[in-house]
C-alpha cells in the first residue's frame, strides 16, 4: 500500500506527521478551519478540506486535572504536603494560627461596611428625617416638566 499504510501503526503514523505538518502548510495557504458559503450545498465542497477535519478529529484530548488543589493555605506549624509526582506543584500560603477560624478580611470589610451605612439611616436625629420628608412632600419636587 502507499507509504506502508497496510499496518495500523503506519496508519496512525501517516495520520500523526499530517497531523504535525498540515498547520504549517495551511498558514501559507488557506486557514485550518474550512470557510464556506451559508448558501453553499455539500456537495460543492473540495476534497482538500478533508485532511483538515481528520487532523483535528484525531488530536489527543487534553488532560484532566486529578481534582488536587494546586494552592493550599496552611496555618501555623503545619508542613506543606509533598506532591504526588515530579510533574505537580504544590503552592503553600502560610497564615497565622490565629487566622485559622476566622472570616477572611474581604468579607469582614464588606460587612463592616454595610453595618455603617445601615447605622447611618437608622441613627439619624428627628430633625434631619423631618427634613427629609419635607424635601420629598414638597410640591414639584419629582416633576420633569418643572421647567427649572
Amino acid at each position: 500500500m502507499f507509504m506502508g499504510l497496510s499496518s495500523f501503526w503506519g496508519i496512525r503514523r501517516f495520520f500523526v506527521i499530517l497531523a504535525v505538518i498540515l498547520p504549517f502548510t495551511a498558514c501559507i495557504e488557506t486557514s485550518v478551519y474550512a470557510r464556506h458559503d451559508k448558501n453553499e450545498a455539500l456537495g460543492n465542497r473540495k476534497w482538500s478540506d478533508l485532511p483538515k477535519g481528520v487532523a483535528i478529529s484525531i488530536m489527543p484530548p487534553v488532560k484532566a486535572s486529578d481534582g488536587m488543589p494546586k494552592q493550599i493555605v496552611i496555618f501555623g506549624n503545619e508542613s506543606c504536603p509533598k506532591s504526588p509526582d515530579e510533574e505537580t506543584i504544590i503552592v503553600c500560603r502560610r497564615l497565622p494560627e490565629s487566622e485559622r477560624y476566622r472570616i477572611p478580611v474581604a468579607m469582614r470589610e464588606e460587612d463592616r461596611q454595610i453595618k455603617e451605612e445601615e447605622d447611618k439611616r437608622v441613627h439619624r436625629s428627628w430633625a434631619q428625617r423631618v427634613q427629609d420628608m419635607g424635601l420629598l412632600s414638597a410640591p414639584d419636587m419629582n416633576n420633569p416638566f418643572k421647567g427649572d
